[in-house]
């Protein structure tokens, strides 16, 4: 964990990868026509 707060580009790389992540599965909830957080 310490590894990350001596990096901080990496947690924003990380942050992006998230988000990237994130939109993915709620594109993929709208085109299974899914509304459940899961």
């Amino acid at each position: 964990m310490s590894g990350l707060a001596e990096s901080p580009w990496l947690m924003e790389k990380d942050n992006l990868l998230i988000m990237k992540i994130t939109l993915s599965a709620m594109m993929k909830l709208v085109i299974n026509g899914g509304i459940s957080p899961l």
